[in-house]
């Protein structure tokens, strides 16, 4: 059997599963994101709007994407070698980890992407034992 395994992420934090028996094994990457994404809104003294508002709005997406590329290199670290990946979880983080993934381990099989809704840690182990579980052949007549 190949070496799964599967990762349920969102912006906030991630959970990989090895869906190893008897017991999977499971561990947490945390973005610690909130902490980077809040924009000051204090005063401005006689400022008009305009350009430099655009500016800083720039320079502040570049600092999440900047804070997101290394949460997703952190993911990838903590993954091992894996012979098959599966990706699943709400928005677009998932898309944005398989990018980076394939960027930086081009010799990775390519991840399998499933949507999903918020989980418990016990539904994501389920889901990621069902996904590697062997498929069994039926016999048609």
């Amino acid at each position: 059997m190949k070496k799964g395994i599967g990762i349920w992420v969102d912006h906030r934090k991630a959970v990989i599963v090895s869906p190893v028996k008897p017991t999977p094994k499971l561990w947490r990457v945390d973005s610690d994101i909130e902490d980077h994404t809040k924009i000051s809104k204090g005063w401005r003294p006689n400022m008009a709007s305009g350009s430099m508002d655009f500016v800083a709005e720039d320079h502040h997406q570049r600092n999440i994407q900047d804070h997101l590329n290394k949460y997703y290199d952190e993911v990838i670290n903590s993954m091992g070698e894996p012979e098959q990946i599966l990706i699943f979880g709400p928005g677009p983080a998932k898309v944005e980890l398989k990018k980076r993934i394939e960027s930086m381990r081009p010799e990775w099989p390519e991840p399998v992407i499933e949507p999903a809704d918020r989980m418990t840690e016990n539904e994501i182990i389920q889901k990621v034992k069902e996904y590697y579980k062997p498929k069994t052949m039926t016999a048609h007549r």
